[in-house]
């Protein structure tokens, strides 16, 4: 390595890291204002908002470096700029270019860190972050109660709390409606379409979670049960009425069983941001596996209608055998006198309404098939797309890198200024820029507007135009009001 590399590498050190560490701080502040109503209230530990912030800081890495080499370059090669040093290498018969190779190794050596980052420690991050995050809006399901609102987070039960303390645990005017009645005794319908009745009302109480967490506890004071006895059905009169069960009590601990919200967060969050979780590995696995799936049901879909109709019913030999087929002349213009029909199926006869209608029942369940199985190619087709978004992205996303160095280095050579004032400025609209267009691959990805691979590579497809302009403005000597008077 050349002494020109090693000055430039050194220079870029300081502005790098803070760059870093700048660029995830607005990035987590992003997150906390998005999630804030989830996180603040819920009287969760120091501690578990720390691991769910560094969770989150370790999946936005790969959005955080290209900022951070973006920012770096301009502040590098505009303080060099500044103070005439390019103008001292490029008189000493250096070029632009060999001036940044030093940079550009560190692009490289940026990209490369994306792409093991994206495959390695993101998706390990997102299960972690995901999972925990569910933790946190589940398992302190009793934090969550408002006064006054009726809450269904646990299955068949309404629950509303009049009034809460501070301390989050003392309650009074409590409701709980319990829908439980109508999926269990010994009749396995109801036999009608409301609910049972089977509401507790109490004056006061307290919630708590258990020592293990899989168990959320209401403990009821000087309450009352009103219920319909279910089990005092008459089945032989079919009475629809139930007799009503009032019951008092002094003391009643309701308890809750919270394990449900783990299989819940594992298939409504989890399944729904699989893509995030997989590497590039798994992720070519999975579009691989989609695309069988597919071909599969489009095999069995794409079942000519021609083979419905060409039945035995139509076979040159049956109809000789058999004088319950349609006759060959049945569609033919008929030379009898004209009679009044109820139905289009009278004029064929008896024997051929039964050929008819079996036909016209096997093209029903036909296009009831082709629309079941076309409605399971466009479900797989989502995923397909959500897959390869992201698979193309990992690779697009560590070629902005490179692409920013490019946009960055020309531009501090042509500003020459250094700091963190106009230079940060052109730099976050750049980056602005890069996310605006993240974000609207993938809502054109969504939509099936644009291919993912179109969706993915966007952002460096709008960005490298500027990188290779820059770079020649800069290679020119231009000036900045040379790029900005003609705009």
């Amino acid at each position: 390595m050349k002494a020109i590399d090693k000055i430039i590498l050194k220079s870029f050190i300081a502005p790098y890291i803070l760059s870093f560490l700048v660029a995830e701080f607005v990035l987590i502040m992003q997150f906390l204002w998005l999630r804030i109503d989830d996180i603040i209230g819920k009287g969760l530990s120091v501690g578990i908002i720390l691991e769910l912030i560094f969770y989150f800081a370790i999946t936005i890495i790969p959005k955080a470096i290209p900022i951070s080499l973006l920012i770096s370059s301009v502040l590098v090669f505009g303080d060099l700029s500044e103070k005439n040093e390019l103008s001292s290498f490029k008189s000493a018969g250096v070029s632009l270019f060999r001036i940044m190779r030093g940079g550009l190794f560190l692009a490289l050596f940026t990209a490369v860190i994306s792409l093991l980052t994206s495959n390695f420690l993101r998706p390990t991050a997102n299960y972690k972050f995901f999972y925990r995050l569910n933790a946190v809006n589940t398992q302190k399901a009793g934090l969550s109660f408002e006064e006054g609102v009726f809450n269904k987070d646990f299955d068949d039960y309404v629950i509303r709390i009049g009034e809460k303390d501070e301390n989050g645990k003392n309650i009074s005017d409590v409701l709980i409606y319990d829908h439980t009645g109508s999926k269990s005794g010994f009749l396995s319908k109801p036999h009608r379409n409301e609910n049972l009745i089977n509401l507790v009302s109490a004056k006061e109480g307290e919630m708590y979670g258990s020592t293990d967490g899989n168990y959320f506890i209401m403990k009821l004071i000087d309450g009352i049960q009103i219920r319909e006895d279910r089990s005092e059905f008459d089945s032989k009169t079919k009475n629809k009425s139930y007799p009503i069960v009032r019951t008092k009590f002094k003391e009643w601990n309701k308890i809750f069983d919270l394990t449900q919200f783990d299989m819940e967060a594992m298939d409504l969050n989890l399944n729904r941001n699989k893509a995030d979780l997989l590497n590039c590995w798994q992720l070519k696995t999975e579009i691989d596996s989609i695309n069988r799936t597919i071909d599969k049901i489009r095999n069995i879909t794409t079942l000519p209608f021609s083979k419905i109709l060409n039945s035995d019913y139509t076979q040159e030999s049956n109809l000789k055998n058999n004088k319950s087929h349609i006759p060959k002349s049945v569609f033919l213009k008929s030379k009898k006198p004209l009679k009044t029909y109820n139905s289009i199926l009278d004029y064929y006869g008896q024997d051929n309404k039964k050929y008819i209608r079996e036909t016209h029942k096997k093209v029903i369940r036909k296009k009831e098939l082709f629309a079941t199985n076309t409605r399971k190619v466009e479900i797989k087709e989502s995923s397909k797309r959500a897959y390869l978004l992201r698979l193309n992205q990992q690779f697009s996303w560590a070629l902005i890198c490179i692409i920013f160095f490019f946009i960055g280095a020309p531009l501090g050579s042509i500003i020459r200024k250094g700091g963190y004032g106009y230079p940060l400025l052109i730099s976050i609209v750049f980056f602005m820029l890069f996310i605006m267009l993240n974000i609207m691959g993938e809502k054109l990805n969504r939509i099936e507007v644009l291919t993912p691979i179109l969706a993915a590579w966007l952002p460096c497809l709008v960005l490298c135009p500027f990188a290779i302009y820059l770079s020649y403005k800069s290679v020119i000597d231009a000036k900045l009001e040379d790029i900005v008077n003609p705009f």
